[in-house]
């Protein structure tokens, strides 16, 4: 992961139909990673209005991914100048390598 995280990533999202496509465009990876947990965390809160707390495990983000239709990224090759595809398990394992990281430099 470290060595993506100053690599361009743009992310791909659709909740519901065609008309919820969504992109999102990051700096690095790392952001991009902050953000997906900050967007489920947000539609935690969002459908547990009462909540005072928050709490979840990894599989429940994992879980809100494949509720989503459509949840891809494209993360810059710049060696190769391209676009790399990168689509749910790949991102769930870059969601897991980031949390480690964070976790770590806590």
């Amino acid at each position: 992961l470290m060595s993506q995280s100053g690599k361009h990533t743009i992310l791909f999202i659709q909740r519901g139909n065609v008309s919820t496509r969504t992109y999102y465009d990051f700096p690095t990876v790392s952001q991009c990673m902050a953000f997906i947990i900050d967007l489920f965390e947000k539609e935690l809160i969002r459908i547990n209005p009462g909540i005072q707390k928050l709490s979840y495990q990894v599989s429940d983000i994992y879980n809100y991914i494949d509720s989503l239709n459509e949840f891809n990224m494209l993360i810059l090759d710049q060696t190769a100048g391209v676009y790399v595809p990168y689509g749910r398990a790949m991102i769930k394992e870059k969601l897991l390598q980031h949390l480690n990281h964070v976790s770590r430099n806590m």
